[in-house]
């Protein structure tokens, strides 16, 4: 009796997951975004660099199984980066210093980015759903104006979505995975924007 009770209780919350998991096809993703910097101190006397950007990711959406997906992400991105308080060092000794001061205190780069998201889509309602997705991001640029900080990058991503409709707003957190150098740090970020699941 009691086995039975159990089992059933079990099927229930089988059930109501199934129905709370949206179950979609395999579309294309298209995206608009902004990311910011999120300023950050490695401690010693350098600074991790301060950068804004804009991005368009474009990706196709595999269901692996009801809810569950896998989307493999290009992205196109231009960011600006700001040099203030960040010092280069060079075998151990004081290299070249960015300021305010500096004419060269900002640059700028573009380049493409590789990414793979792994997530769960959540519906709400007929027309409303949620995203939950992680997932690695690596970029490099083709257009950099500052050696320093013309190198590959990598990244692991956490992030949600909220779907009306085909439209969707999403925001994510970009965690570094690598230095620029061993005393300067890569910025961690936060990405917000807009896109269309067609």
């Amino acid at each position: 009796m009691i086995m039975k009770r159990i089992l059933t209780f079990v099927l229930v919350i089988v059930a109501g997951l199934s129905v709370a998991v949206a179950q979609r096809s395999n579309h294309f993703t298209v995206d608009l975004n902004f990311n910011k910097s999120i300023k950050g101190d490695d401690g010693y006397e350098q600074k991790q660099l301060d950068f804004w950007g804009i991005a368009v990711t474009g990706g196709y959406r595999f269901y692996l199984v009801k809810g569950l997906y896998v989307t493999p992400e290009v992205t196109l991105y231009y960011e600006n980066h700001r040099h203030e308080h960040t010092y280069v060092y060079i075998n151990g000794k004081p290299g070249v210093s960015y300021t305010d001061a500096d004419e060269r205190n900002r640059t700028s780069e573009a380049g493409i980015g590789l990414g793979g998201m792994l997530g769960c889509n959540l519906i709400c309602s007929d027309i409303h759903s949620i995203d939950i997705f992680t997932g690695p991001y690596f970029d490099c640029s083709f257009v950099q104006k500052d050696d320093l900080i013309n190198h590959p990058s990598c990244k692991w991503r956490f992030g949600a979505a909220f779907t009306f409709s085909r439209i969707y707003i999403k925001g994510a957190f970009d965690l570094s995975l690598t230095n620029l150098m061993d005393n300067i740090g890569e910025s961690n970020s936060f990405t917000v924007g807009i896109g269309y699941h067609f």
